[in-house]
């Protein structure tokens, strides 16, 4: 049935219509998630209720086959229930929400081409704001391009990104220490600097840390993150340093690229890449 609806009512605009980047002003909580699958939900009753009966149980007929408009809007409230039900603390649901995009888009082509005084036309413009925010909370983007993928570092898993970095950066600092020591090209200067710059790359991911669990906004505080792993970044990969601390700056790198993903944002060039 999905399939069917995907080949008869995206074909016209498959072509015409450009995805946007679902580029994220600021990361929702999970509790804010949560509320956005509820707002999903019921404007997607009110779109439903509004379409005229003669459209809400007709069926669509196109060269690729046929769909039967209830049914479709029966699965699509299901699909939306089911994202609401399994995703969890332990489970973003990443799987279940590009499955509801993908449901979504096929109605979203087919509503674009009705004319505007179409019954439900405009419920069902909430419903297509609904799902830019639901692909912007997945890192996809809308409208849903053919190969979209959707991913969400949940709340539980990005703090624990931060935890390790934080964890991480107090060896790596250690490490980087002594092998500086051994680098008569380096003067106690600039040792000092790129240990303070390590302070502060931990401070930050702790502050990060609280902040997420905390349920608070905590995108300044990301940027101001990745940003530091920038700047000491940008060292490790000028200096000669030795395998111990090359290895220990690696192994940040899973926790950084997490908490970079979580956030929708990029950083450095790093070794590991």
């Amino acid at each position: 049935m999905t399939r069917s609806l995907a080949l008869t009512l995206a074909c016209s605009l498959s072509m015409a219509m450009v995805a946007v980047p679902a580029v994220a002003q600021e990361r929702l909580s999970d509790a804010e998630v949560e509320r956005l699958f509820a707002q999903l939900a019921a404007d997607q009753d009110r779109y439903r209720n509004a379409l005229d009966s003669s459209v809400r149980n007709s069926i669509i007929r196109g060269p690729s086959g046929e769909v039967d408009v209830k049914r479709y809007l029966d699965d699509f409230k299901t699909a939306i229930k089911r994202l609401d039900d399994r995703f969890s603390d332990n489970y973003a649901a990443s799987a279940e929400a590009l499955g509801v995009l993908q449901q979504g888009a096929n109605i979203d082509n087919y509503m674009q081409r009705q004319p505007g005084t179409m019954k439900g036309r405009s419920e069902w413009d909430r419903v297509s704001a609904d799902l830019g925010r639901l692909a912007q909370v997945y890192g996809a983007t809308w409208p849903l391009l053919s190969d979209a993928t959707a991913r969400r570092i949940n709340d539980r898993e990005l703090a624990e990104a931060a935890r390790q970095v934080a964890d991480r950066a107090g060896r790596f600092r250690g490490d980087l220490r002594s092998s500086l020591k051994d680098d008569s090209s380096v003067d106690e200067a600039t040792r000092e600097a790129v240990s303070r710059d390590v302070d502060v790359l931990k401070r930050n991911a702790d502050m990060l840390r609280s902040r997420v669990k905390g349920r608070k906004p905590a995108t300044g505080e990301a940027q101001e993150l990745l940003r530091q792993a920038d700047r000491i970044d940008d060292f490790v990969r000028t200096r000669s340093l030795s395998a111990r601390a090359r290895t220990a700056w690696q192994a940040m790198g899973p926790g950084l690229d997490k908490v970079a993903q979580g956030f929708g944002r990029q950083w450095g060039a790093s070794p590991w890449r």
